[in-house]
């Protein structure tokens, strides 16, 4: 069985084409036996990344726009998987359709339209991407980031079964780096990047 926990930019283009090729090879190699999730990180990396990616002035007052639209998408986000995991990715990646394909802003109203048009129970959604436990969601998710040391978006951390004492670590993920991480002889490739599980349950990273 393999996890797979990719760190996205939710506003981000390219990490809306790494979900894609993980949706991909979820569905194109069953045999793996995949579960996966999308996290969102919200930090001055995809802040930054954001401001270039739209083309906006890196002030001080559009940098506390884009951390708070982050944010708040992150909660939507978060508000969803409250109703599954799979409609929560659905939700996520509908938002993100409409906002990087369609170049539509967010709002509110938005964030209940895309969750009208996934089918979820809207009072409790918009009650949910307000409440304490969307807001504690996304602190984990943070802590999980600094724990694994992942700062940057598209990044992934695959848990492999059949090597229960580490943890993969793939930067710039899709569907390539994604098939190379998981091959039988990746053990041997001295470019990828391991930690070894701790009791405390705290990574300690080491090269092969």
């Amino acid at each position: 069985m393999l996890e797979v926990s990719l760190f996205v930019n939710p506003l981000g283009t390219r990490c809306f084409n790494c979900e894609q090729d993980l949706l991909r090879a979820d569905h194109q190699l069953p045999d793996l036996d995949l579960t996966f999730n999308f996290i969102p990180l919200v930090n001055m990396h995809t802040i930054e990344q954001t401001l270039r990616l739209y083309n906006v002035a890196p002030t001080l007052a559009n940098r506390q726009r884009v951390s708070a639209t982050l944010y708040q998408v992150t909660l939507d986000y978060k508000a969803a998987l409250f109703q599954g995991r799979k409609r929560g990715r659905q939700f996520l990646l509908g938002l993100q359709k409409v906002l990087i394909d369609e170049g539509q802003n967010y709002s509110a109203d938005l964030a209940y339209q895309v969750a009208k048009d996934n089918g979820l129970d809207l009072a409790m959604f918009m009650e949910d991407r307000q409440g304490e436990l969307s807001q504690q969601a996304f602190k984990d998710d943070q802590r999980i980031a600094n724990e694994l040391g992942v700062a940057e978006s598209t990044t992934a951390v695959i848990y492999d079964s059949n090597h229960p004492d580490y943890d993969t670590l793939v930067h710039d993920f899709d569907y390539a780096t994604f098939l190379e991480a998981v091959s039988p002889t990746k053990f041997n490739h001295s470019h990828q990047r391991f930690f070894r599980r701790t009791r405390q349950g705290r990574p300690n990273f080491r090269t092969y």
